[in-house]
């Protein structure tokens, strides 16, 4: 609802109204860096502005653009119910970025269900802190490999910016690469807020995980546009990873299925076999991200054999793991095409496969199980949500393959 009682017809541009169902709007630009070692990363930054503009209406926002004084522009795209986002980046320096969004009013149109709305955002004077973000004094190489369930303490520097923001704060994200899972966060005042403990619960056995540390320079905007909260942030972040050590009867590593584009969420049956080739333990989990998966096995001594299998792809082996011992990266490789199940590539997944030719998530029939046992969608062996030419090559290239 517009307020003062405004009448929109078709894309009648309102410039300047009051906008009751805006929440806020951020605009942020991003200097970012990757760490690798105990050093200050050296890399050039990937710099790059991101905003969103959020409503307290579901599906009101259509879309939009914020073009700053320089002409450049950066278009809005629904990103939720009550969210519109856009970005642009491939900056190589600061300054090029601020070259082509300098202070001063952006112009924010949006595309809502009412017509097209219309204010200025006002961008202060570039402010990005004056240190680059890291994990200092060793902490880095201390992460690497660090002990299971035991709390580590990471250190970075401190920073300042101009002294016109009114708030300068270091913040540390952990993510688990392994499961997918936000792990924590935390937060302080960058002047003083240098380090943190990281539990011991968030560091699980044979885990893989991935930091964010970032040091922003926050602003509201003096003059916020249609008289919502507005937050103009200048951040430097550097992103890191490291591997937790697997304890003994924990099995970790990475699955790589191949022939596929977007594998998570991907099924994985796991087997271990005993010396005499008989199940002992199945466990079951979701792939995530680069593949890194973990494990705890219900033992930890003796020598196993471990199976992996995947939704159509072909079981492989791993024989002689020493359990006792816990295993960081053992890498599997799956091979596609097992369409049936059978764990063998053979003429009977050429028949399915030809069953659903040409089918796509367009077609309504695309989850539904056929006389033949399976779903359109099982046929995609690509996960490009269509069945065609690109996954007979795969069946093609692995004919009279089977698993171990």
């Amino acid at each position: 609802m517009f307020s003062r009682s405004i009448f929109v017809l078709g894309a009648t541009l309102i410039t300047g109204a009051a906008y009751p169902s805006l929440v806020n709007y951020g605009i942020a630009f991003y200097s970012d860096k990757t760490q690798v070692s105990d050093f200050n990363p050296a890399d050039p930054p990937i710099c790059s502005i991101y905003t969103t503009v959020s409503s307290d209406t579901d599906n009101e926002l259509l879309g939009g653009s914020l073009t700053s004084t320089a002409a450049h522009a950066v278009t809005y795209v629904v990103g939720g119910p009550k969210l519109v986002l856009g970005g642009q980046g491939g900056y190589n320096t600061i300054s090029a970025l601020q070259a082509d969004y300098p202070a001063g009013a952006f112009l924010m149109k949006l595309n809502t269900t009412g017509g097209i709305i219309s204010d200025k955002a006002h961008v202060p004077t570039f402010d990005f802190p004056n240190r680059e973000p890291f994990l200092n004094a060793g902490t880095f190489s201390g992460l690497q490999l660090t002990p299971a369930n035991q709390p580590a303490t990471v250190t970075w520097p401190s920073f300042t910016g101009n002294g016109s923001a009114f708030a300068y704060t270091s913040t540390l994200q952990q993510i688990d690469i392994t499961t997918g899972l936000y792990v924590a966060g935390y937060s302080g005042n960058g002047a003083t807020f240098t380090s943190q403990v990281l539990p011991g619960s968030t560091l699980k056995s044979g885990h893989q995980y991935f930091y964010e540390l970032a040091f922003l320079s926050q602003y509201t905007d003096p003059s916020p546009a249609f008289g919502t909260d507005g937050y103009i942030t200048f951040i430097r972040r550097a992103t890191g990873r490291f591997k937790v050590k697997a304890l003994p009867g924990t099995i970790s590593g990475q699955i790589n299925l191949k022939d596929i584009g977007y594998y998570v969420g991907e099924p994985i049956v796991v087997e271990v076999l005993n010396t005499n080739s008989n199940v002992v333990y199945t466990t079951s989990f979701p792939i995530n991200y680069e593949g890194w998966y973990a494990f705890d096995a219900p033992f930890s001594s003796g020598t196993y054999a471990i199976r992996f299998k995947g939704r159509h792809w072909l079981s492989n082996i791993k024989k002689s793991v020493n359990f006792g011992v816990g295993q960081d990266y053992l890498n599997v490789s799956l091979t596609n095409g097992d369409l049936d199940g059978d764990n063998q590539v053979t003429i009977f997944d050429y028949i399915v496969l030809n069953d659903y030719f040409d089918k796509s998530y367009l077609d309504a029939d695309w989850n539904t199980v056929g006389p033949n046992g399976f779903a359109p969608k099982d046929a995609d062996l690509d996960n490009d949500y269509a069945v065609s030419v690109f996954d007979y090559l795969i069946i093609s290239n692995n004919f009279d393959e089977a698993g171990f």
